[in-house]
């Protein structure tokens, strides 16, 4: 994706991630990058799940249940010939992570808008990701901080503008081994 334009929907609709987030998520977990299954929740354009498939990434899922997001997203995916290594679906994210249960994840990227509750979201993620799993969830700095999460080990948590970028490890305890679709 480095040095391709995507085209992102009104700023109205979606808040776009910067890209010194994107760059500061994707550095943190870069160990796990390459052969990944990223799973990109309220995926918006879809920059996180096609910088993913840019440095390696096997397979990206988007979700997003806005519509005009959702057709700008598709344009992005076919723009960038990545029809094939991805699969988007137009959904809220609490039916998509009912749906996609049995399914393996080693990235997730969830950036809602900072007006959403999203606290049950992460314990629905526990059947959906492999060991050692990284989760990364973004938010207004001024929100009250999330809480801990069960079945997340919290790496980090950093600061950048408005946004805050928190880091998640999923434990290894109870985790199955079955990876990809």
């Amino acid at each position: 994706m480095k040095g391709r334009k995507i085209q992102t929907p009104p700023e109205t609709i979606t808040r776009p991630t910067q890209s010194v987030v994107r760059a500061a998520f994707f550095n943190m977990c870069q160990d796990v990058v390459v052969d990944a299954y990223f799973l990109d929740l309220f995926a918006g354009s879809g920059a996180m799940g096609l910088e993913a498939l840019s440095r390696g990434a096997r397979h990206a899922t988007f979700i997003e249940s806005q519509a005009q997001a959702f057709r700008v997203l598709k344009e992005n995916v076919q723009t960038l010939d990545m029809v094939d290594h991805s699969c988007c679906i137009q959904t809220t994210c609490r039916k998509a992570l009912l749906d996609l249960q049995g399914k393996r994840f080693h990235l997730i990227y969830m950036d809602p808008p900072y007006s959403q509750k999203v606290e049950e979201l992460p314990s629905l993620l526990l059947e959906c990701v492999e060991k050692g799993a990284y989760l990364g969830i973004e938010k207004n700095k001024q929100t009250a901080p999330l809480q801990e999460l069960e079945g997340w080990d919290r790496v980090t948590c950093r600061t950048y503008g408005e946004a805050e970028l928190s880091l998640y490890r999923r434990l290894y305890t109870q985790m199955n081994s079955k990876v990809g679709f």
